[in-house]
């Protein structure tokens, strides 16, 4: 309440104002720091009595209240997730509206999922939107990045429907998503990320041209901000040179 209230974006008045006189007419009541409709079908009712559009919109209004304040409150982001999605679903959002709001909602649902299928799906992101088969295998053969087997994790990224399998190759179910987790990686850890896959790949590459160029991309997308030494740049130009000679 207070948090809709500071905004002061939905509704433009101060509704505090309102409350004491809702429960003085038995509209509502007050329990501790909880405000409740004294029984759910006034609450109902009062809902309904709402247009269908303006109640979408209201959704929408809320939520967007809710999460400019939600900051590092899980709970009133979780609450602003709720009132998205209800416009989402009802409000018939466009595709500009449910990308605007994917990241939001996404975050709020990863939050929830396991620590090492959270780690699993960081890393893949880095790869890009799919990953052939073919590379998981060699990532997990070495067992250098992770410290665990991925590939235990995979039918659970495909369950929670982040990931689809097609043939050898996973991917991500939709950019957006890839997007979203490939963001909530530190940038730091990010660039040590993409160095690591880029040195694991190289020493399972052999003459696998396809292996050691998505290898030396990783190593280049850590060079481009990741300030290697000069041991490094001059192990990641040959690997660079080699690179060139299968493009």
């Amino acid at each position: 309440m207070n948090a809709l209230d500071s905004r002061n974006e939905s509704p433009s008045f101060n509704m505090q104002n309102e409350l004491s006189l809702a429960v003085k007419e038995g509209i509502m009541e007050k329990a501790g720091p909880v405000y409740q409709f004294t029984h759910d079908i006034l609450q109902q009712t009062i809902y309904e009595l709402i247009p269908s559009h303006n109640r979408t919109l209201l959704h929408k209004r809320i939520g967007k209240s809710l999460l400019k304040f939600a900051a590092d409150n899980p709970t009133i982001h979780l609450l602003a997730t709720d009132q998205i999605n209800i416009f989402c679903e009802d409000g018939n959002a466009n595709l500009e509206e449910r990308s605007q709001f994917a990241p939001e909602l996404l975050t709020t649902s990863f939050s929830q999922l396991s620590s090492t299928l959270m780690r699993t799906v960081k890393m893949l992101s880095c790869l890009g939107s799919q990953v052939e088969e073919s590379t998981i295998n060699a990532l997990v053969s070495r067992n250098e990045v992770l410290s665990f087997n991925m590939q235990n994790e995979l039918a659970l990224a495909v369950k929670e429907g982040i990931m689809e399998k097609a043939g050898p190759v996973y991917q991500f179910t939709h950019d957006i998503i890839q997007q979203t987790i490939y963001e909530l990686i530190p940038s730091h850890h990010r660039k040590l990320l993409h160095k690591a896959i880029g040195k694991d790949l190289l020493k399972s590459a052999a003459n696998d041209s396809t292996m050691h160029l998505l290898a030396t991309d990783q190593i280049n997308l850590f060079c481009k901000d990741g300030d290697p030494s000069l041991e490094e740049c001059s192990q990641f130009a040959i690997s660079n040179a080699t690179a060139a000679k299968f493009a």
